[in-house]
């Protein structure tokens, strides 16, 4: 998602920032669909690290609203937006707001299974130092199935591969389901940059 995702809807924040209990119940009205996210979608994990993404469509792409903590400790916020879930356009934590420009157009993701890769340069600005452009390779390496509750969707596992300007390089998979237009867990590198929701439901399941 491009500037501007940054904005904030205080209904939408408020249902994120308040109920801070940890989901457990499975008692959904139904599996949440791409059609729910103009409402919003929330998914959490929440061992061993809790988790809670909030994420709405908007007019700027998909924004979340993001909060991690140990569970029953402090939480911390992060707001992130995405011109698609497989590419992050904009982000800001602890007073520091980043932006994301893609070249090519990200959305020939939607057809990732059928090319079987995608590359990109990727500039990032923050307002702080000089802008630093790396390069960003996505491969599709499988299909398959996650089950969050008694909901399971159809899921792509993508390798990324980011190459930062002195050659340092990163990489980790995803689990994104394209019916739903979301990424579902995280293996990286970094254990504590894992993740793999347990809980699945719309904003109105949460507020029932």
């Amino acid at each position: 998602m491009g500037p501007g995702g940054g904005e904030t809807r205080r209904p939408f924040l408020m249902r994120v920032i308040f109920p801070l209990l940890l989901i457990t119940s499975p008692a959904l009205a139904t599996c949440p669909t791409a059609d729910d996210l103009a409402g919003g979608v929330v998914l959490v994990q929440n061992e061993p690290l809790y988790i809670r993404s909030d994420v709405e469509l908007r007019a700027t792409g998909f924004f979340e609203a993001r909060i991690t903590g140990e569970p029953g400790g402090d939480k911390t916020g992060h707001l992130r937006t995405f011109d698609h879930a497989l590419a992050l356009s904009q982000d800001q934590k602890d007073g520091v707001q980043r932006f994301f420009g893609y070249d090519p157009n990200v959305q020939q993701l939607d057809r990732l299974d059928e090319a079987g890769e995608a590359r990109f340069r990727v500039t990032e600005r923050s307002g702080v130092g000089k802008n630093v452009t790396a390069q960003l390779l996505l491969t599709f390496e499988g299909q398959g199935e996650t089950t969050i509750l008694t909901c399971t969707y159809d899921t792509w596992q993508v390798r990324e591969m980011r190459a930062d300007p002195e050659g340092t390089v990163s990489t980790r998979t995803l689990t994104y389901a394209p019916a739903l237009r979301l990424v579902l867990a995280v293996e990286a590198e970094d254990p504590a940059e894992s993740f793999a929701y347990t809980w699945i439901g719309t904003a109105s399941d949460v507020a029932r």
